[in-house]
């Protein structure tokens, strides 16, 4: 007996994850018999949505401490949610690695599609990308060595967050953080010259 799930974050949004040992994709045979039971069983009634309030209403009566529990709660349970409110809070003036992050992290997620994957086809795409983005760090290398190493550290976290979730069979995303490895070469001699 195979066991099945299926998560439905947004009407265009769905992940389907089986024990079984034909889960090669989301469109193998146990998905689409669950999904097509469900959508023609009557179980999604399609006209009967509710409305949600909205936030904009809810949020002047909420209090600061149930918000910020919230919000602890939410980003212990969920690291994108985590890593972007990270991003947001942490936000200055100069160029720092939360800002590069969050430039670094808007472009990875432009690539995603509804399964928050890069297909073989579009990693071509990330992949000159990223690496348009990392080298960008290395101009800056000498009059902000700073600012370049915290670029180098955001793309180098983003190509590896991003070889989790593409086809990657060229490896390009393994070159890109063999780059980010010469790189680092360099950064520990700047960062060493820095202190």
């Amino acid at each position: 007996m195979y066991e099945l799930e299926i998560q439905i974050s947004s009407p265009k949004k769905t992940k389907v994850i089986c024990n079984c040992p034909y889960d090669m994709d989301v469109y193998y045979k146990h998905a689409v018999a669950a999904i097509l039971q469900i959508v023609f069983s009557g179980f999604i009634n399609r006209k009967d949505k509710t409305k949600q309030p909205e936030l904009s209403k809810i949020l002047p009566s909420v209090s600061q401490k149930d918000l910020v529990k919230f919000l602890l709660e939410k980003a212990g349970s969920d690291p994108r949610f985590y890593k972007e409110l990270t991003i947001f809070f942490s936000q200055s003036d100069s160029k720092s690695r939360a800002s590069y992050l969050e430039e670094v992290t808007k472009m990875y997620h432009s690539f995603l599609d509804e399964f928050d994957f890069i297909d073989y086809q579009t990693s071509f795409e990330f992949q000159k990308k990223n690496e348009s983005f990392s080298r960008s760090g290395k101009k800056t290398l000498s009059d902000k060595p700073k600012e370049a190493l915290y670029l180098a550290s955001a793309c180098a976290e983003m190509a590896l967050e991003a070889s989790m979730n593409m086809d990657d069979t060229n490896h390009y995303t393994m070159d890109d953080l063999g780059c980010f490895r010469n790189d680092s070469k360099v950064s520990s001699k700047t960062s060493n010259t820095m202190r």
